[in-house]
C-alpha cells in the first residue's frame, strides 16, 4: 500500500485491514485459533457455521473490503461462538465446515506437536535440547548439514592443556606448578 499508494498501514492486530473475519479467537477451554476467512465463500461458511447465515446474506458481504469495514459485527459473531466451545469441538466444527481455523500454540504445545520434527540432541552441559531436524528439507532440496550430527561444542576449559602445551610451549612440571599456585 505504501508503494502503491502512499498509505502507511496503521497498527491491526491479528486481524486484516482487507478482510473480514480475520482474528484469533479464544476457545472456552482457554486456547487461541486463528481463523482467515479471505475468500468470500470461506467467510460464508465461518457465518453460518457460527450461527449467523443472516450476515453471509446481506449484499455488501461479497465484497472482502465491505467485511472488513464491518469487522467488529463479524468478530463479534465469531468470538461468542468460539468462546462457547472447547478447542476439540471448534478445530472439528471448522474442519467439517471446510473453513480455515488453526490452534495458536504456546511454546510447550509446539514442541510437544507430532508433526514439528523436533529431534533432541545431547549438549554436555544441558539436558537433550530439540533442535530444528538437520534433515529438514525446502522446496525439495537437502538442508545444507543433511545428515550430519550438530556439535554441540566443547566443555569450557576442555582444551586448555593441549593449548598451553602445544601453543605456548608449557611441559606437564610448569603447569602442575602453576595449578597449585592457583594461576591455573
Amino acid at each position: 500500500m505504501f508503494d502503491l499508494l502512499g498509505v502507511i498501514a496503521g497498527r491491526h492486530g491479528n486481524r486484516s485491514p482487507n478482510n473480514a473475519p480475520r482474528n484469533a479467537y479464544l476457545t472456552r477451554d482457554g486456547r487461541w485459533v486463528a481463523v482467515s476467512a479471505s475468500a468470500t465463500s470461506v467467510a460464508e461458511r465461518v457465518m453460518r457455521l457460527v450461527g449467523r447465515p443472516d450476515i453471509a446474506e446481506k449484499p455488501w458481504f461479497s465484497s472482502a473490503g465491505e467485511r472488513s469495514r464491518r469487522s467488529e459485527m463479524l468478530d463479534g459473531a465469531v468470538t461468542k461462538w468460539i468462546a462457547a466451545r472447547d478447542l476439540e469441538e471448534v478445530v472439528k466444527a471448522f474442519e467439517e465446515a471446510g473453513a480455515a481455523l488453526a490452534p495458536i500454540y504456546d511454546v510447550e504445545q509446539l514442541m510437544g506437536d507430532p508433526q514439528v520434527l523436533l529431534p533432541r540432541h545431547h549438549h554436555h552441559r544441558r539436558r537433550r535440547r530439540p533442535r530444528p531436524d538437520q534433515d529438514a528439507k525446502r522446496d525439495g532440496a537437502p538442508h545444507r548439514n543433511a545428515g550430519h550430527d550438530p556439535f554441540p561444542g566443547r566443555r569450557l576449559g576442555q582444551d586448555n592443556e593441549k593449548l598451553y602445551q602445544e601453543l605456548l610451549g608449557i611441559g606437564a612440571e610448569e603447569l602442575a606448578r602453576l595449578r597449585a599456585e592457583g594461576v591455573l
